[in-house]
């Protein structure tokens, strides 16, 4: 077994909600910008290789961040870059493809005007 920790430096974009919904509030908070980490253990082939998946996560929105009642946070958009992985157990590095990468896992559709005097 080899213990194998990957980092990033994370950027991360929360927005409001309504109700669980794609229909969102107009301004969403200042990015969060903080390095990440997560750790995973993985078994060694016979030829000495090991392959697996490590998940690091967006940080949580800001704790002063708060939305109105009835709706909640969603990350908006997420960037990743520095990206490195270390094998603990050797001190060995491996590449990581692409350095960076992006994603905007949750879309914000504005609510539609209703004109009822056109």
């Amino acid at each position: 077994m080899v213990t194998v920790d990957a980092t990033a430096d994370v950027e991360a974009v929360y927005t409001c909600f309504y109700d669980d919904s794609e229909l969102c509030f107009a301004s969403p908070q200042p990015p969060i910008n903080v390095p990440m980490f997560s750790s995973g253990l993985f078994l060694v082939g016979t030829k000495g290789t090991s392959s697996g998946t490590i998940t690091v996560r967006p940080p949580g929105p800001d704790v002063n961040f708060t939305c109105p009642s009835g709706s909640g946070t969603k990350v908006t958009s997420v960037q990743y870059s520095n990206i490195e992985v270390l094998d603990q157990t050797t001190g060995a590095t491996g590449p990581v493809t692409p350095k960076k990468t992006s994603a905007t896992p949750n879309t914000c559709a504005q609510p539609k005007k209703v004109c009822r005097h056109c």
